[in-house]
């Protein structure tokens, strides 16, 4: 992983890490809800900027799919983000997305092994309506997270967005299925996100944490 604007933050914050990546569909399927998703992640970085330890331990990296995958934004702690600005259009590699996004993880973990930087165990957040172009190598992927999931080398929320079928696919990632965002309630999920993560910045490495269980504002859930 080359170098970027953030990796000098090892040296002079030597702050235990949160990493955490957002790995969005933002295929054309996504068009009447991609200004929610642009809110949504600027939610995420305020609720994280309004907590001091969080702000100096949770670094976010952004990973984009569609008919190609983009990363869009680097690990950075987020006193360097600004608000992102998504558009959708075209097919929806999800294989692809996700492969990048571990990679990046596996990238940043290295990172501080080399630096001697401790971190928690890292986060990734797939959001998508669940359509792949090639469900066969989901699979592959599916795989390798719910593997890392058991190892506990890997925290996984897949977020469904959508009324229709696809649910099913993003819950082979994890063991926990997927969650099925309610409406677009982009800003309430990635706001309890935030705080979730700050309840874990704050924790001791290995302790078992329970997170921020408000979640009325954004998940759909059968009752």
């Amino acid at each position: 992983m080359g170098k970027y604007a953030g990796e000098d933050d090892l040296i002079v914050n030597t702050s235990a890490r949160v990493p955490v990546v957002l790995c969005l569909d933002v295929s054309g399927s996504m068009y009447d809800c991609i200004g929610e998703l642009n809110d949504g992640v600027e939610a995420f970085y305020e609720a994280v900027r309004k907590d001091d330890v969080a702000s100096s331990s949770c670094e976010i990296a952004i990973v984009t799919f569609g008919s190609s995958v983009t990363v869009a934004e680097d690990f950075e702690l987020v006193e360097h983000k600004s608000k992102p600005h998504f558009s959708a259009n075209g097919g929806t590699d999800m294989t692809g997305g996700v492969k990048k996004a571990l990679e990046l993880l596996n990238a940043r973990k290295q990172d501080y092994k080399d630096k001697g930087v401790d971190y928690y165990q890292p986060w990734l957040i797939i959001m998508s309506d669940g359509e792949p172009n090639d469900l066969d190598s989901v699979k592959e992927q599916q795989a390798i997270t719910l593997q890392m999931e058991a190892d506990k080398k890997l925290t996984i929320f897949a977020i469904f967005i959508g009324k229709d079928r696809g649910q099913e696919v993003l819950a082979g990632f994890s063991k926990r299925g997927a969650m099925n965002l309610k409406g677009h309630n982009f800003g309430e999920f990635f706001e309890w996100l935030g705080r979730s993560v700050s309840i874990v910045s704050q924790s001791q490495q290995g302790e078992k944490v329970t997170l921020d269980k408000d979640v009325s504002g954004w998940l759909d859930i059968d009752v």
